[in-house]
């Protein structure tokens, strides 16, 4: 599903519901650049295959996402995912990062002022490079 809805400008809503996604590996850039798209609903998606997530909100409109059912047990790489993204609050409690290599940039140039990553395992992460660079989060719930 590699950027499947990149740079799709004008969308302003997506029905994901009859997506079969578990074999999918790769969202790298799914929602990339979708600047009209506001919320997106993830919850029926079955990411339980998921390995790679960079660039996945990447400078999206997307102000509000339920990632909370986003099985990330075996995702290796989430750079750049939330970079430039518009979200004001980006809760990814939920998230297991415990295979995750590669952070660099993450949340950088991202609006979220409230970011919740308390359950994050950085045991295995090589590159955390500007993680948070130009962020403008005032909020980081790092546990």
């Amino acid at each position: 599903m590699e950027r499947i809805f990149s740079s799709m400008t004008t969308i302003k809503s997506i029905d994901l519901s009859n997506f079969k996604t578990s074999k999918v590996t790769d969202m790298t850039g799914m929602f990339e650049g979708t600047k009209n798209l506001r919320n997106v609903d993830l919850s029926s998606l079955d990411t339980s295959s998921l390995l790679r997530m960079d660039y996945m909100f990447y400078g999206s409109g997307i102000t509000s996402a339920d990632l909370s059912n986003l099985d990330t047990s075996k995702v290796t790489t989430m750079n750049n995912m939330f970079n430039g993204c518009e979200a004001t609050s980006l809760n990814l409690s939920s998230f297991n990062t415990s295979n995750v290599t590669d952070m660099h940039t993450m949340f950088a140039q991202s609006y979220a002022t409230s970011i919740y990553l308390s359950s994050f395992n950085t045991g295995n992460v090589t590159n955390m490079e500007s993680m948070f660079d130009g962020s403008k989060a005032v909020s980081l719930d790092l546990k």
